[in-house]
């Protein structure tokens, strides 16, 4: 399955060494704390059910590892597995240098290149810009493979719902940035009392609010191009 080659070696010996430690998981509150992740030795995405432990910096170094250990399509899956750790944010791990940056951009680049290949560039007046054009089967092959993936208990939000404190503090931390709603929040509706126009539940309602429109409704009203461009075509 992988490569016998330098890589491997150093992979597996970052694995027997985390192996050897018997390292286990405690609450942060513990005095014996350390932050670990779960790996899965051989990758989940080639039937892999081992796992083990590994600090951040040794995940990194795995998933850096991989793709050199790996041909053809296997190698393009580690590296989409490198490039989401590379541009995720984990609570103060520090997970790469410029050096291992650069190792996957270059991982970036040959895997676009794969991908790819053959299929037709955008162009402006210097030349190619470098992106790709979708094609109309290329987008229906998307469409199809993506249908049903995220339906029923294939969610993972699927069964659960935001408590009202989690809406609450939602909405005070977009009006402390400065972002106003664009829709009502489930089981929310607007309300004014003539000055202000805000969602509240029902049976949160102050006193003074009343029933109001949506503030896509009264956008929609002050915008006359769009009224006219819709009366166009009725």
């Amino acid at each position: 399955m992988f490569k016998e080659n330098k890589y491997t070696k150093w992979y597996m010996n970052i694995i027997d060494a985390a192996k050897s430690q018997n390292r286990k998981r405690v609450k942060r509150t513990d005095s014996a704390f350390q932050y670990f992740e779960k790996h899965h030795i051989i990758p989940q995405s080639m039937g892999g059910i081992e796992t083990v432990l590994l600090t951040a910096k040794e995940h990194f170094i795995c998933h850096l590892l991989l793709p050199q250990m790996l041909s053809g399509p296997n190698r393009y899956k580690m590296i989409n597995a490198l490039i989401k750790m590379a541009f995720c944010k984990s609570k103060g791990q520090e997970r790469y240098t410029t050096r291992s940056f650069a190792i996957v951009r270059s991982f970036i680049a040959e895997k676009n290149s794969y991908n790819f290949k053959g299929k037709p560039h955008k162009h402006t007046n210097n030349g190619k810009t470098g992106k790709w054009i979708r094609t109309k089967e290329h987008n229906l092959a998307t469409s199809k493979r993506m249908k049903g993936k995220l339906v029923g208990d294939k969610n993972p939000f699927y069964g659960k719902k935001h408590s009202r404190e989690s809406i609450a503090k939602r909405t005070e931390t977009r009006r402390r940035l400065g972002i106003k709603p664009t829709y009502t929040g489930k089981g929310t509706h607007w309300y004014t009392n003539g000055q202000i126009d805000k969602t509240f539940f029902p049976n949160d309602v102050p006193a003074g609010f009343i029933r109001g429109r949506t503030q896509y409704g009264m956008a929609r009203e002050k915008s006359p191009k769009k009224r006219q461009t819709q009366n166009r075509f009725c």
